[in-house]
């Protein structure tokens, strides 16, 4: 005998659905904002950030971290269009990007190391030492 199944409602998984997905999406010739994947992570004694920016040059990426916040800003810029042959499609995005993530007062900025190699950003953000999980010994 199978169990019964429950799955989430999904208004756009029926037929109409997919028409709505596509009203609302927009044309490929039109811009999309540019937003490059990040992973942020905790660890035990760190936050740990990669972010994926090919193409980019660390001239062109800022990182700071003020009140808890990490922000990460850039600016992918398009290269220089050649216009020989037709696009059939375009897909790579360029443009300016800024992403904020809240760490609280863990985090130890003055130790932070960041690194930009083969276009990813890596970010390593110590705990400060009062946050840093502590054992308890039992009697």
């Amino acid at each position: 005998m199978e169990l019964l199944k429950t799955r989430r409602w999904d208004p756009m998984a029926f037929p109409f659905g997919h028409a709505l997905k596509d009203f609302w999406r927009a044309p490929l010739d039109e811009s999309i904002e540019f937003m490059p994947p990040m992973d942020l992570r905790e660890v035990d004694d760190a936050f740990v950030l990669n972010a994926e920016l090919p193409g980019m040059k660390k001239e062109d990426i800022t990182v700071s971290c003020e009140a808890g916040v990490l922000r990460i800003s850039g600016e992918k810029k398009l290269e220089a269009v050649q216009k020989k042959g037709d696009y059939y499609r375009a897909e790579r995005r360029f443009g300016r990007f800024t992403r904020e993530f809240f760490l609280g007062k863990e985090a130890d900025v003055d130790l932070a190391e960041a690194q930009f190699k083969d276009g990813v950003l890596s970010i390593r953000l110590p705990k400060k030492e009062s946050a840093k999980p502590k054992r308890i010994e039992l009697n």
